[in-house]
């Protein structure tokens, strides 16, 4: 799902564990987070205590993973993202979250530690009306607002200046000096996924046609 500057690189792997907790019209085996090193060497993050799973989402270049904890459910998101967790030097710690038990998910962390992602808070479980968030280790979480009109909202990147991008329902966004700013779309469509923004602004991401078709797609900092 990630690498860093180190050559280091995160995402997940099964085992051979039977899960019970594990939906088995998707997924039978359990699964853990892994962080590869750049010769290749493998190693395990565990879960939060009482949790069976886990999955590594992102890393910066300190060596510090975010990820998820829970039940093996379908391998992502749902029960599988019950808690977030932040591994360092391979020993996991939780994450703040927005109250609810699913769909809790930090999705990248900068060089300094910052963190973003979804969370559903607890007055909206049972649907996926999540909410995109910044934390860190002195303030904790913090939601962030969504696009006027809208009612869910997902943070996807973060560079070193704190910028933020995601989406707010369909719709694109920029979170710069504390203001959403919305992003174009392709021409026909209004629909659109910035998955990254780097340090000087540009942003990539999906974007579709006005026929339906996705297509990679790059924000240019003007």
């Amino acid at each position: 799902t990630a690498a860093n500057d180190r050559g280091q690189i995160v995402g997940w792997a099964e085992n051979g564990v039977h899960d019970p907790t594990c939906d088995p019209a998707f997924q039978t085996l359990q699964f853990r987070a892994v962080i590869w090193g750049p010769r290749g060497d493998m190693q395990e993050l565990p879960p939060l205590p009482g949790d069976t799973t886990s999955a590594a989402t992102a890393i910066n270049d300190q060596g510090q993973v975010v990820g998820i904890s829970g039940d093996c459910g379908i391998a992502v998101g749902g029960v599988s993202a019950r808690q977030m967790v932040l591994w360092e030097n391979g020993v996991p710690q939780r994450i703040d979250d927005l109250g609810g038990h699913t769909w809790n998910t930090p999705t990248a962390i900068n060089n300094d530690g910052v963190v973003v992602g979804f969370s559903l808070p607890l007055d909206q479980e049972g649907t996926i009306n999540y909410r995109a968030f910044v934390w860190t280790k002195e303030d904790g979480i913090n939601r962030l607002e969504e696009m006027p009109g809208t009612i869910r909202s997902q943070a996807w990147g973060i560079n070193k200046r704190g910028q933020v991008v995601g989406r707010s329902d369909q719709r694109p966004f920029l979170r710069r000096n504390g203001v959403m700013i919305q992003l174009e779309t392709l021409p026909g469509a209004d629909e659109a996924l910035p998955f990254a923004v780097n340090d000087h602004g540009s942003v990539a991401g999906q974007g579709q046609t006005a026929d339906g078709d996705d297509h990679a797609v790059a924000w240019l900092k003007k």
